[in-house]
């Protein structure tokens, strides 16, 4: 579910706890929550959160960037990506001598690789 989803697969609603959370729409569904369901105000409410639809255990939360996840990585994996993706900046940024004062040169500079 989650290497599937895209941001428009995010749903924010009350429904769940009372606080505007950000679902995944498929555990939504999962869970039975309903369209009508989720566009109830409810207040805030965490007596229940170990019934049959536990938020966080079978209703899954995530934000606006999930549609990044593209496979299922473990920690060191994802971690070696960050670091790399880190250094590939970082070595860019280092080649722009005049930022933020020559934006088309830093451009210029960035396509060029």
């Amino acid at each position: 579910m989650l290497v599937r989803a895209t941001m428009r697969d995010i749903v924010t609603t009350t429904a769940v706890t009372g606080i505007p959370s950000n679902w995944m729409r498929e555990s939504l569904d999962a869970a039975g929550f309903t369209p009508d369901m989720l566009e109830i105000k409810k207040k805030i409410d965490f007596s229940n959160l170990h019934g049959d639809s536990k938020a966080w255990k079978n209703i899954w939360g995530a934000g606006h960037s999930v549609g990044r996840t593209r496979a299922v990585q473990s920690v060191a994996e994802l971690v070696d990506e960050l670091v790399e993706e880190y250094r590939l900046t970082s070595s860019d940024l280092t080649r722009i001598t005049d930022w933020p004062h020559d934006i088309e040169a830093a451009r210029a500079d960035l396509v060029a690789g």
